[in-house]
């Protein structure tokens, strides 16, 4: 169960209660690109008295943002694969269709659209794509403290894991593997 493959549903429950989470079972199931509004919208019943499962939603607030924790999978048979995904509002959107994904060789071949930064690391560690082009790297630019350290989040993030990281119009949801 991806990140969660050694654990028991229940430590799925516990990590809800340390974030301060709690675990909503929906009335549909979640797949990628749903933006914010639509998981909102599904978020159904919370599942307080029902026994745990992994396919609870762990829905709060963290730092006064609303966030969803949620696990799903791709795939089918011994070809699925299960993600985790942790998703918050953009707030104001940013209408970018902003999407940063991790770069390797398939992307590099079939991926069309690459927008770079002028950061080095990230220009080879990073798949940018955007709506706006030229606002996407302003609000990644290097230029200043807040760009550059974003960027290197976003590098560190894709040495441990499969990374997507979107805004609230892009086609898929941020996702680790």
């Amino acid at each position: 169960m991806g990140f969660f493959d050694s654990f028991q549903p229940e430590k799925w429950a516990q990590l809800g209660t340390s974030l301060g989470l709690t675990p909503f079972r929906p009335v549909e199931s979640y797949a990628p690109g749903m933006c914010f509004r639509r998981v909102e919208r599904t978020r159904g019943f919370p599942a307080q008295g029902e026994a745990p499962t992994f396919q609870h939603w762990l829905w709060g607030k963290r730092r006064g943002v609303d966030v969803v924790v949620l696990q799903y999978e791709t795939g089918s048979g011994s070809s699925s694969t299960t993600w985790t995904a942790c998703i918050a509002p953009i707030d104001p959107p940013l209408y970018l269709g902003l999407e940063v994904s991790s770069e390797n060789f398939f992307t590099r071949l079939f991926g069309g659209e690459d927008i770079t930064v002028g950061l080095p690391e990230a220009d080879n560690k990073l798949r940018i794509k955007s709506y706006d082009p030229a606002r996407a790297a302003l609000l990644l630019s290097p230029a200043d403290e807040a760009g550059r350290n974003l960027l290197h989040h976003l590098v560190g993030l894709t040495r441990a894991f499969t990374t997507v990281v979107t805004d609230s119009l892009a086609p898929e949801s941020t996702a680790t593997r």
